[in-house]
């Protein structure tokens, strides 16, 4: 994913600073957003046809229109289903929102924006081993047996077992013949925990529907990238000026008057 540029960025009371490295997060970013927002909604999450069944969320005040603004809606009390142990005060929005905010606009980052940056990593991993905020484990009800006969589902029991990821697996499919399903939707459910890799799983942690990799792979890629700065060479620039710039060396300011030198940001 790692991308290479040299740009010329206005940084310091209006001196040029010429630097050439890898400085593609907020780029990196924007190309995770375009792709998750080339999922729709009535295509991930198909309803049931006028009249066939299917229940309206007495909760919901939102559908987002695509799997961008399911990640956005993760969980908020506005999304959540009525039954959800989820209050809406957290889930991954709340690290979208940081992100926005913090950090993806940045074209310089100090240590300051390294350890932020680790702290979204920290928590998008964390969800993994949560009860309710794991993608993989929402629960939905089927029957324990159903079956075809003559074009006709029978179910011959009112006994109930649970999936997890996500509401489309063989029997939504024999349920509704009429939906059309999105390819790969096999893998969205399954009958053991952490094991479903539905397109909020995938949006976050990766999967096929991101080849180029979740929102995780996308901070620790970026991280790398703080880890290992470039280096910046800075034109007619004067010490007063440079002092300015996050954690300068003192000693560096001596040898760059009147002359110019690489120094590196962090």
């Amino acid at each position: 994913m790692t991308k290479k540029e040299k740009k010329s960025i206005e940084v310091v009371n209006g001196n040029p600073i010429e630097i050439t490295g890898s400085f593609d997060l907020g780029a990196a970013f924007a190309k995770w957003k375009e792709t998750a927002r080339k999922y729709k909604t009535s295509d991930i999450s198909p309803k049931p046809p006028q009249g066939e069944g299917g229940t309206k969320n007495p909760k919901q005040k939102v559908i987002p229109k695509d799997l961008l603004g399911q990640v956005t809606n993760h969980v908020t009390s506005s999304v959540a289903r009525a039954n959800s142990p989820n209050k809406g005060s957290t889930g991954i929005y709340t690290v979208l929102n940081d992100i926005e905010k913090e950090i993806v606009n940045k074209q310089i980052f100090t240590e300051l924006d390294k350890d932020i940056v680790e702290k979204f990593i920290d928590l998008l991993e964390s969800y993994l081993s949560h009860d309710t905020l794991n993608p993989q484990n929402i629960v939905f009800k089927r029957p324990v047996k159903f079956r075809m006969v003559k074009g006709k589902l029978q179910v011959p029991s009112k006994e109930k077992t649970e999936i997890f990821g996500h509401y489309l697996d063989d029997y939504f499919k024999a349920r509704y013949p009429k939906v059309k399903l999105m390819a790969g939707y096999e893998k969205w459910s399954s009958k053991e925990r952490n094991t479903a890799e539905p397109p909020l799983y995938q949006a976050i942690y990766g999967g096929d529907m991101f080849p180029n990799g979740g929102l995780l792979e996308v901070l620790k890629d970026g991280l790398e990238k703080m880890k290992a700065p470039a280096t910046p060479t800075l034109r007619k620039v004067s010490s007063d000026s440079l002092a300015q710039i996050p954690k300068l060396n003192r000693g560096s300011l001596k040898t760059l008057k009147g002359s110019t030198k690489m120094v590196n940001i962090i």
